[in-house]
């Protein structure tokens, strides 16, 4: 477990500074991640390249990096992997390492295998070498450069239209876009931007075969290509800044009642939305934060639900097939079909879980990073919007943002409607509702040690 730094200083003169991003998209076919219904069909091409980002900020006591990669998950070993090449290529054993996926499942199976029982899949053994190999070279690029005196400015926005509660039309979501910016303190050049918004990258649907990382993908070239033409309007010609994305607690978010299509003119539409509203906050400048950065990182146990029995997840899956059945005429971008499907599909997932009889106990790694007055909490699961809330609503710092899909996998943590309702995310869900009172009272517990 790693502590807090103690007493350190307020830093007034900017933080220290390596980002970079390499490109990871597989140079080899292979299966693609997200969707059963693409039943192991291989990769086609690519519409879009698949980036891993990496952002190693320091100050006078503490020094922590996000890796966010363009991948359904970062199962727990793979984290493992990740973290190891980032601190090998930086030749820096110390650095607390988050290492975060964006979920857009337009990215390489071989990368994770089977994410969850039910879910088919292997791990490639050569892609996720190849994989490593890249991230740890793009550390140690960065480590043959000296760190950037930067300040950072915090801001939020909205992104109205880019998803919305994919269970209920008109249920909980948010819309909230946070933005970190770090400018040169030499020059007031715009860094690095690390942003974060909770919407399932799954605009690309199951019959899509070419890798992508879908509108997270568009949102970073947009703001990227803003940064870059900021910095030059105001004659520092430094490049384009280095944009990470983080995923949300988008576990109930989606696209499937926003989106107009499921083609790259539809991807490119919700990441503009995506990136205006990045844009429109930077252009606001935010508000200064001057340290200190601290971190604390746990892992507790939470309680796997009791399982029905195999007799019990057959019938359930046949009747959600049946159910689904009756809607085999209507247009497969309906929403409801494709509710439907997710029903069966979360059925299927369910006879798995019974199959395979996961551990009573699961191991659940939660970090929580702070620069200032802001904190991001990192959770490895698919959290419900209503869980999410309830972690900012009992945070003792001013501003509070929610990542998923960090350290691990461990498919969805459901609230109490969900769960009786049935859905695709309670069915394969290891944990009761209740599951979330523990996650919640343990991070705000985490909260308030490094606050």
């Amino acid at each position: 477990m790693a502590t807090p730094a103690a007493g350190a200083a307020h830093s007034r003169t900017g933080f220290s500074l390596r980002a970079g991003a390499v490109d990871v998209t597989p140079s080899r076919p292979g299966p693609l991640a997200g969707y059963e219904a693409r039943r192991g069909a291989v990769s086609t091409g690519t519409n879009d390249p698949l980036h891993a980002t990496l952002v190693v900020l320091g100050d006078e006591a503490e020094r922590m990096a996000w890796l966010a990669l363009d991948a359904i998950a970062v199962p727990a070993e793979l984290a493992r992997r990740l973290r190891d090449a980032v601190r090998e290529g930086l030749a820096d054993p110390d650095v607390f390492v988050v290492a975060a996926a964006s979920h857009t499942h337009s990215a390489p199976r071989g990368w994770v295998g089977s994410i969850h029982p039910g879910h088919s899949g292997s791990i490639e053994s050569d892609d996720v070498d190849e994989l490593i190999g890249k991230v740890r070279a793009l550390a140690a690029d960065l480590a043959k450069t000296e760190p950037e005196s930067v300040a950072g400015t915090w801001g939020s926005g909205n992104a109205v239209g880019l998803g919305a509660n994919r269970l209920t039309p008109g249920g909980p979501h948010d819309d909230g876009v946070g933005v970190l910016a770090l400018r040169s303190v030499a020059t007031g050049a715009l860094r690095a931007i690390v942003f974060d918004a909770a919407v399932h990258p799954t605009v690309y649907g199951a019959v899509n075969l070419r890798w992508s990382a879908d509108w997270p993908g568009v949102a970073r070239r947009v703001v990227s290509a803003a940064a870059r033409a900021v910095n030059e309007s105001a004659g520092q010609d430094d490049g384009a800044a280095v944009v990470l994305f983080l995923q949300g607690a988008a576990g109930d978010v989606s696209a499937r009642f926003t989106r107009r299509g499921a083609d790259s003119r539809e991807v490119a539409r919700l990441g503009t939305i995506a990136a205006a509203a990045v844009i429109e906050t930077i252009a606001h400048d935010g508000h200064e934060l001057n340290g200190p950065m601290r971190r604390l990182s746990r892992v507790i146990e939470l309680a796997r639900r009791p399982l029905p029995s195999i007799e019990v997840a057959e019938r359930e899956l046949a009747q959600a097939a049946a159910d689904h059945a009756e809607l085999a005429d209507m247009p497969p971008l309906d929403p409801r079909v494709r509710l439907s499907q997710s029903r069966v599909d979360g059925a299927l997932v369910q006879r798995g879980l019974v199959a395979a009889a996961p551990d009573d106990v699961i191991r659940f790694p939660i970090s929580v990073l702070a620069i200032g007055d802001v904190a991001w909490v990192h959770v490895p699961v698919e959290l419900f919007t209503s869980i999410g809330g309830r972690i900012r609503s009992g945070s003792p710092f001013p501003v509070t943002r929610v990542v998923g899909y960090a350290d691990d996998y461990l498919g969805y943590m459901v609230d109490e409607a969900a769960f009786e309702a049935g859905t695709y995310e309670a069915l394969s869900s290891y944990f009761l509702p209740d599951a979330a009172d523990r996650l919640v009272d343990e991070v705000r517990q985490m909260m308030k040690e490094i606050r």
